[in-house]
C-alpha cells in the first residue's frame, strides 16, 4: 500500500484526527474550527470522530450555549464554540441579511422604517419566550408585510424573515432547533440573552483579522486562496486580514504558515501505524480549505466514484459526494449510511484489516443507535442517496 504524505498526516493532526481527545466539545471546536451545518448530521460526526462525543452530550452543549449555530463566514451556517460567537456573527454580517433586505427595498417597496418597526415588534413578541414563525406572525399581525406575487418572484413572500435575519446578524436573537435536535429544520426564535457585542465597536476589519488568526490555528498550512474561499473576502481584503500573522511560505508548496507552525510542521513525524476515521464530506479537514485533492493519493485519482451527476474520476472532485474514510489524512475509502439495513455501506481503496473494521463498526453503531441516519444536508434522505449507496457497493 502506498504511504501517507507528511502534509496529509500533518493536516489530519491539526484537525484532531490522529488521536482521540479528552477535551470538551467547546474545546474541540476551538482547536479544529467551525463546523458547517446545512441541516445534516455533520456536527455530531465531527465531534464523535475527535473526542467520541455522544449525541446527547453534543445537544446538551448546544442547549447550554457552549457551542451554537450561527450564520458566519460567507453568511453560511456553522457551529461555533462560545469563544468565537462574536467573531463568527460579525463575519456573517452583510451576506444573507444585507442582500435580502436590499432586494426587498429595490423590488418590493420595503423601507428602513418598515424594518425598524418589524424588528421592534419581533423583540417585543419574544419577551415572553421562544416562538416559531407562526407564533411570531400571530403576535405581529399587520407589522408583517405580505409581498404577494411580486415577492414570490424573488423568493420573499413576507417581510418576517428580513427582521429575523437582521436581528440574528445583530446578535439580538437566535434560532432554537426543535427538541434540540441539531439537524432539525424546524426552529423557534428566542432573545439571545448575554449575546456578544457585534456592533460597530468591533469592526469588520478586526473580525476578519481574528478569523484569519483562527483559520491558520485550525489547520496550520493553507494558501491565501483557501482563506479567501472560507472567509468570502476578495484578494485585497484577505491580504489585509492576514497582514499581522507574519505568514511565510512552506518550501516546495503554495502554502503559507506562521513561523511557529512551519517549525511545528518541519519537526512533525508521520505516525508509522494507520489511524482510521470515518468523517463527513463536510468535515473541516476538507471544507476549511475546500480542497479534496490534497488527501487523494496519485494511484487513487482515476478511481470512478459517485458524483453529483453519475460517476466520475476522483481527481475531478472539488467536493466529495460521499463521506470519507481516512487514514492519517489520506482518503482510503468512501461511505454512506443505509437506513434499511442499518449499516455503513463502504468502498475501500485499501485492504480491510481488523483495526479498520473496528472503526467502521464503531461509527456504524453510533449512527444506528443514536442518530438513526446520517444525513449530509437537509434534503438528503434514505431514498435520495440509495443510488449512491448502490454505486458504492458496485465499487467493491
Amino acid at each position: 500500500m502506498a504511504g501517507v504524505s507528511k502534509i496529509q498526516a500533518y493536516l489530519a493532526h491539526r484537525q484532531g484526527l490522529l488521536e482521540f481527545s479528552s477535551a470538551s466539545n467547546r474545546e474541540v471546536l476551538q482547536k479544529v474550527g467551525w463546523v458547517r451545518s446545512v441541516g445534516g448530521h455533520n456536527v455530531y460526526m465531527t465531534l464523535f470522530s475527535r473526542n467520541g462525543s455522544r449525541k446527547g452530550a453534543t445537544e446538551a452543549d448546544a442547549k447550554a450555549g457552549e457551542i451554537y449555530e450561527f450564520a458566519s463566514a460567507r453568511g453560511c451556517t456553522y457551529f461555533l464554540p462560545k469563544d468565537d460567537f462574536q467573531c463568527g456573527i460579525k463575519c456573517g454580517q452583510g451576506f444573507n441579511d444585507a442582500s435580502s433586505i436590499r432586494t426587498a427595498k429595490n423590488k418590493l417597496g420595503f423601507t428602513d422604517d418598515d424594518l425598524v418597526k418589524l424588528k421592534a415588534g419581533i423583540l417585543d413578541a419574544l419577551m415572553g419566550g421562544a416562538l416559531d414563525t407562526n407564533g411570531i406572525k400571530k403576535v405581529l399581525g399587520d407589522l408583517v408585510i405580505n409581498f404577494g406575487e411580486a415577492g414570490k418572484k424573488v423568493g420573499q413572500t413576507t417581510s418576517l424573515s428580513l427582521g429575523l435575519l437582521s436581528l440574528q446578524a445583530e446578535g439580538q436573537i437566535r434560532r432554537v432547533p426543535n427538541e434540540w435536535r441539531l439537524e432539525s429544520q424546524s426552529y423557534s426564535y428566542e432573545l439571545f440573552k448575554d449575546g456578544p457585542d457585534v456592533d460597530d465597536a468591533y469592526s469588520k476589519d478586526e473580525a476578519y483579522a481574528d478569523l484569519a488568526e483562527k483559520f491558520w490555528s485550525w489547520i496550520g498550512l493553507a494558501s491565501l486562496a483557501h482563506f479567501q474561499w472560507f472567509s468570502g473576502l476578495g484578494v485585497g481584503a484577505s491580504k489585509l486580514a492576514v497582514a499581522g500573522l507574519g505568514l511565510v511560505e512552506v518550501p516546495g508548496t503554495d502554502l503559507l504558515a506562521t513561523p511557529h507552525d512551519l517549525d511545528d510542521f518541519e519537526s512533525f513525524q508521520t505516525p508509522s501505524e494507520a489511524v482510521y476515521r470515518l468523517i463527513s464530506n463536510l468535515d473541516g479537514l476538507f471544507l476549511h480549505r475546500r480542497d479534496v485533492q490534497t488527501f487523494v493519493n496519485p494511484e487513487d485519482r482515476d478511481r470512478q466514484v459517485p458524483m453529483e451527476k453519475g460517476a466520475g474520476a476522483l481527481l475531478k472532485a472539488q467536493d466529495l459526494h460521499n463521506h470519507a474514510i481516512i487514514d492519517r489524512g489520506r482518503i482510503i475509502g468512501l461511505w454512506e449510511y443505509e437506513v434499511s439495513s442499518q449499516s455503513v455501506v463502504y468502498a475501500l481503496f485499501v485492504p480491510m484489516n481488523a483495526a479498520l473494521k473496528a472503526e467502521i463498526e464503531r461509527t456504524e453503531a453510533f449512527i444506528r443507535d443514536e442518530l438513526g441516519d446520517f444525513r449530509c444536508f437537509s434534503l438528503d434522505s434514505p431514498k435520495s442517496r440509495q443510488a449512491s449507496i448502490d454505486a458504492l457497493r458496485a465499487m467493491k
